[in-house]
């Protein structure tokens, strides 16, 4: 059975049957170069690296960022931190970019999809609620939209998907042109 191999920052792997094709996923949160051409970059690295060990595979390397007016925002530290990117969110519009590069018969392809996201006004004890919820602390810019944190979003004008960790309409026009009939 064919199987997807999610390679964690800590390079932690965890297997999940498919039955698709075999792919090789590199997720990881990305925090310290520029916004967009750095983000695809990083991301065809990662792949590049996980291909040359599994050159028979198919290769997705995804790297996901917050950024708000010029700073990444990644996974907050601890709660205090959570606040305050969310107190930075607040009341404001932020971009989402992910990189996503795949791998494959000796090809490589790579796009960058850019989402912006409107936070409507938090009060202090929203904030500091849903920072003591836990749900911020392992998420880059310290929020889910899928989670609790939807309450927070009050509109996103580009692929929702892309704002919870993968570009997938992206994705599936990239799988195409290597073959892989998803639908």
């Amino acid at each position: 059975e064919p199987l997807i191999r999610i390679f964690t920052p800590d390079e932690e792997l965890i297997a999940v049957a498919v039955r698709a094709v075999r792919i090789y996923f590199c997720g990881f949160v990305f925090m310290s170069l520029q916004f967009v051409a750095q983000n695809s970059f990083r991301s065809l690295g990662k792949a590049r690296q996980v291909a040359a060990l599994r050159p028979e595979a198919l290769v997705i390397g995804a790297d996901t960022v917050v950024e708000l007016d010029g700073r990444i925002l990644g996974k907050p530290a601890d709660e205090a931190e959570a606040r305050a990117m969310l107190r930075a969110l607040s009341g404001r519009t932020h971009r989402v970019c992910t990189g996503v590069a795949v791998i494959g018969g000796g090809e490589e392809r790579t796009h960058a999809e850019v989402t912006h996201v409107r936070f409507r006004e938090l009060s202090e004890r929203e904030i500091a609620a849903y920072a003591a919820s836990g749900e911020p602390l392992d998420k880059a810019g310290a929020y889910a939209a899928q989670g609790k944190a939807a309450l927070f979003v009050e509109g996103i004008e580009g692929d929702y998907f892309n704002v919870v960790g993968l570009p997938l309409c992206a994705l599936g026009r990239m799988l195409e042109h290597f073959g892989v009939e998803l639908i």
